[in-house]
């Protein structure tokens, strides 16, 4: 696997603060870029285009992309589809949701899709990814069980 695809791939935690330190240089380079992705946050589950972005923070759609990706290092349907995915990933591993309302929370209402762009990006499909996460957070809850018992 090439770097740039396993940077893409880093755990959540790691994408969270990127987006959070990107975010806190943006205020300071081009405060609209960190309202758009405030807007992409707050919008996953509906259809956001270039234009809507672009419109939101009062770019044209060309130079909003172009500026989007000055600053991010990264394409707005790009970033917004990492957003979902980071979404999705944190949905699977702290609710028991269905999978098909957890692609609908992230704007991915078709689960044959959401399950093929998921494992696309994480290596594995939905079911196999919240299966892993449970056994961990499973493991974690009996080893400090049994460590507050000794």
């Amino acid at each position: 696997m090439d770097d740039s695809r396993r940077e893409s791939q880093r755990p959540l935690v790691a994408c969270r603060a990127d987006l959070q330190i990107k975010d806190s240089a943006l205020r300071v380079l081009d405060s609209r870029i960190g309202d758009a992705l405030r807007f992409m946050q707050a919008k996953l589950q509906f259809a956001i285009s270039v234009n809507d972005m672009a419109h939101e923070v009062g770019l044209s759609p060309s130079r909003f992309a172009h500026t989007f990706r000055a600053e991010t290092g990264s394409s707005p349907a790009r970033m917004l589809l990492r957003m979902r995915l980071e979404r999705a990933a944190e949905l699977l591993s702290t609710t028991g949701l269905p999978l098909k309302q957890v692609g609908e929370l992230v704007g991915m209402a078709h689960a044959g899709r959401f399950g093929r762009v998921f494992r696309g990006w994480y290596g594995m499909t939905p079911s196999q990814f919240r299966k892993n996460n449970r056994r961990r957070s499973s493991r974690t809850s009996r080893v400090s069980a049994a460590e507050s018992v000794q």
